[in-house]
């Protein structure tokens, strides 16, 4: 190492160097100078730039997976501040041969507009503004770095071209070499006959050879041609053309395909900065060919994502089987299929935004065919809301509207419109809400199959706080017109078929029976019932809040109002006791709990004792049932048996809990929580939808389902969770849910899970399984399983497998490997084995060179659709 005195000089183009003069050093006028230490000789780009993955910040190793062997670092910038058009130039010595020539020797440094030049020698001509550089030259921009034996730069365009040189641009991590590179301007490179790739500087799994390759950093696109893909430095591919991103910016091109059973390629386009669109090819041996596109666009003030689908062709045979799915026959409509979706939202002006949703598909398996994992569609929806808010006041408007997939067992499309407005402890609502058979044609339907339906209902709150004596008040009034709102045709039928069961039960002889006798003998006739019901309700409650618990007392009382009116002759006297009901109701809770804690040196201690009486005297209440239902189960914690106002319902019950809490105070972490809850029922209770019960001289205290849950984490990776309902004789399990969670890192995760609970009207039993486990740093099986039984007793040959997913993950710097397979068992397999017979089996395969393909791919799709925790790859890179 040799110590050699360092000297800076600025210069302005078209300006001479006139005040250098020759060697040696002490006679050389200079703007500034200071000592330094000379360099070594520069190493080649390919490891200049490049860092260890255990060098690198921890700024820097964002984006670089802990299984790569580096990445490329641009270094700290040490340009010095310079007017525009400065030039500053920092050396060992220099030499001038003319005015129009001056040679820098030894340790050369030129800063320049958007770059920084490194070098054994310049010959800098002012007149030009041009550099020759040589010796270990290195040019290194924000984007890139640029390396090589000698090189030409023009110091006020920032052109540049070397000869045999490498290459390295930063934030995609590609390299390479090239017999020429030419940088035309700030943001243009232009390399003739090279070789790159995303591996690290020491592998060949994959290379590109191209002719030429140009790289436009103002647009983030690089494009080559006339390429061929080497694996391991073989041939395996010829590309005439290439294009692709090199910076975050989204761009035009090829996504990465999906092969297996069937084909899929999608095809991105990005239309602005702003706006992008992806179109997809999907090929299925089985369901043909479908053309997939998805839109989205961002504003200002605008979002929103169209997504059709529309299949193109059929298979020509439409019970194709393999031989590994040879019991799958699946029938396949002459129809072409589609679906149509859209979401949008924004604001129109600074107060007033809206949200809009709609989904419409071709048939209620459109999902299940084309989107491996989905389920069902019965029922077209499209929802719009409108959102205002002026100050502290709420505006908003919504619309939903439904309409039965063609093929569902659905009959009506409906419309439900909502107005509402808020302000501090006041609101309204008003609710509109229409029905209409969809196809009497193909969807028949009868007076029966009508609902309910409100036309209008009004709501309308307040809520207040007295300060004086710490009272919480709430008042609520609403009105609702239900009807059915029958047809004409509707009406007239049900008259026909009143008279004609009216006449079959009048013995031979008899007068022939009026409307009114009929209406007694067939009550159908209620379904034209018109019900105008107003309902008040005043709640108070006096809250004792404090650190240690808190003692909550509540009274409501309710007056609801009903006017009953029917055309068609029913006798409403009969069915209600008249046309006009009254009805006065009240109830009373009583809500307290404690929080007892104990504090030691690493653990916190909390036990948590709750206890809620409440209480409903009988009263009569003969009034229709319009909207309200029965809670069958024991509900704890609730004052109330009824889902709305119709009936309110007479109870005396004692609902208790007690919880405790077990946390880590080092890092405040819940290691242990126990919770066990039951109600007793301490009077019977008499009110029926229909009248009220005798009293049962038998009748002993009822209680609930002992109900317990647990939650147990013994590390912030590992936990175990369960919650049961057992009966109170403990002779019956009723609901259960069991699980186990392990997630050592943010992707990685284990999930077992059994349960029992109501799915779809019915009790069903279900296991479930979900892992996506690296087996190594960069290599994860994935693998999703559940089975299914509606068995109330059920054995483990009862259970059917529903679904089931399988693959692997293989990833690293250079290229990603995904393999899955996804099993679906056929709604109509009668099979009694675990494993069902009738099954449609689906193969998929993807190919991720680094650097080059993007795209999230199909099986990713399916991981999300799934929903059983999974939550990214392995590792998303920068």
């Amino acid at each position: 190492m040799r110590l050699a005195a360092k000297f800076v000089i600025i210069t302005r183009f078209k300006h001479p160097v006139t005040d250098v003069t020759l060697y040696p050093v002490n006679k050389i006028c200079l703007i500034a100078g200071l000592l330094s230490f000379g360099h070594a000789a520069a190493e080649t780009v390919t490891l200049v730039d490049w860092q260890p993955w255990d060098a690198m910040s921890a700024a820097d190793q964002w984006g670089v997976a802990p299984y790569c062997p580096g990445g490329y670092v641009a270094p700290p910038s040490d340009a010095p501040v310079m007017e525009p058009g400065d030039s500053h130039f920092q050396f060992d010595r220099a030499i001038r041969q003319s005015d129009q020539q001056t040679t820098f020797d030894g340790n050369v440094i030129i800063h320049g507009r958007n770059q920084r030049a490194n070098a054994n020698q310049a010959v800098y001509s002012p007149n030009e503004a041009t550099s020759r550089l040589d010796g270990d030259v290195i040019i290194r921009t924000p984007e890139m770095v640029l390396s090589g034996a000698n090189a030409e730069i023009d110091l006020q365009t920032d052109a540049a071209q070397l000869n045999n040189a490498q290459f390295a641009l930063y934030q995609r991590d590609l390299h390479g070499s090239a017999d020429e590179i030419r940088r035309t301007e700030a943001n243009r490179v232009v390399a003739k006959r090279l070789s790159f790739t995303r591996c690290a500087p020491s592998s060949n799994a994959w290379r590109l050879r191209s002719g030429k390759l140009t790289i436009n950093n103002d647009t983030g696109i690089a494009a080559a041609w006339n390429s061929r893909l080497e694996i391991q430095r073989l041939p395996v591919l010829y590309i005439p053309y290439i294009s692709f991103p090199v910076n975050g910016q989204a761009r035009t091109g090829v996504l990465i395909p999906t092969f297996g059973t069937g084909y899929s390629q999608p095809y991105y386009l990005n239309l602005a900065s702003n706006v992008d669109d992806t179109v997809t090819l999907d090929y299925q041996p089985l369901y043909g060919l479908l053309l997939n596109n998805e839109f989205r666009f961002l504003t200002e003030r605008h979002n929103g994502i169209s997504d059709w689908g529309y299949q193109l062709a059929t298979p020509t045979d439409s019970t194709v089987a393999t031989e590994a799915d040879s019991t799958l026959v699946e029938p396949v409509s002459d129809l072409s299929r589609w679906s149509l979706a859209h979401k949008q939202s924004g604001a129109l002006t600074d107060t007033l935004g809206y949200d809009f949703s709609a989904r419409w598909v071709s048939d209620q398996n459109y999902d299940p065919t084309f989107k491996p994992g989905a389920a069902q569609v019965t029922q077209q929806v499209a929802n719009f809301a409108l959102n205002q808010q002026i100050g502290t006041r709420s505006n908003g408007l919504k619309l939903a509207y439904t309409q039965p997939v063609i093929d569902s067992a659905e009959k009506f499309q409906t419309l439900d419109s909502t107005l509402t407005t808020a302000k501090a402890g006041n609101s309204a609502q008003l609710l509109y809400q229409t029905q209409q058979p969809f196809d009497q044609v193909t969807k028949p339907v009868s007076a029966s199959d009508y609902e309910l339906i409100k036309q209008p209902e009004l709501s309308l709150v307040h809520k207040s706080a007295w300060q004086t004596l710490g009272l919480q008040s709430s008042e609520r009034f609403s009105y609702g017109l239900f009807t059915r709102a029958l047809p004409a045709a509707q009406q007239t039928l049900l008259l026909d078929n009143a008279l004609t069961t009216a006449l079959a039960a009048t013995p031979a002889g008899d007068p022939l029976p009026t409307l009114a006798e009929a209406a007694l003998v067939d009550d159908t006739l209620a379904l034209a019932d018109q019900s105008h019901r107003f309902h008040g309700a005043l709640a108070l409650t006096r809250p004792f809040d404090a650190g240690w618990g808190y003692f909550r007392p509540s009274v409501e009382g309710f007056a609801t109002a009903y006017d009953i009116d029917n055309d068609l002759g029913y006798d409403l006297k009969a069915a209600y006791g008249g046309d006009n009901i009254n009805q006065l109701a009240w109830r009373a809770s009583l809500d307290q709990g404690l929080k007892l804690s104990l504090r030691g040196q690493h653990w916190q201690q909390t036990l948590k004792p709750r206890l809620y009486y409440a209480y409903a005297p009988l009263t009569e209440q003969a009034a229709p049932i319009l909207d309200s239902t029965e809670t069958t189960t024991f509900t704890l914690f609730s004052p109330s048996r009824y889902s709305s106002v119709d009936r309110i319902g007479d109870l005396s019950r004692l609902s208790t809990s007690l919880s405790y809490d077990l946390n880590w105070t080092g890092d405040d972490r819940l290691v242990l929580n126990l919770t066990a809850q039951k109600g007793i029922k301490l009077a019977q209770e008499r009110l029926l939808t229909t009248g009220v019960a005798d009293i049962d001289a038998d009748w002993q205290p009822e209680y609930s389902d002992w109900l317990g849950s647990s939650e147990l984490n013994l590390s912030r990776d590992l936990s175990l969770t369960a919650s049961a309902s057992v009966a109170h004789e403990w002779d019956q399990l009723n609901l259960f849910a069991l699980a186990a969670n392990y997630r050592p890192s943010g992707q990685a995760f284990m999930q077992l899970s059994a349960d029992k609970a109501v799915i779809d009207s019915e009790l069903t039993h279900s296991l479930n399984a979900g892992a996506y486990v690296p087996i190594l740093q960069n290599v994860a099986l994935i693998g999703y399983a559940q089975a299914q039984t509606t068995d109330l007793d059920p054995q483990w040959s009862d259970f059917r497998v529903q679904q089931v997913l399988y693959g692997i993950d293989y990833d690293n710097c250079c290229w990603n490997i995904r393999l899955a397979a996804l099993e679906v068992t056929d709604i109509d397999d009668e099979s009694v084995s675990l494993f069902p017979l009738l099954v449609e089996r689906r193969y998929f395969f993807e190919f991720t060179l680094k650097g080059l393909a993007a795209g999230a791919g199909t099986i990713e799709d399916i991981l999300n659709r799934l929903d059983f925790g999974y939550s990214g790859k392995l590792f998303n890179y920068r």
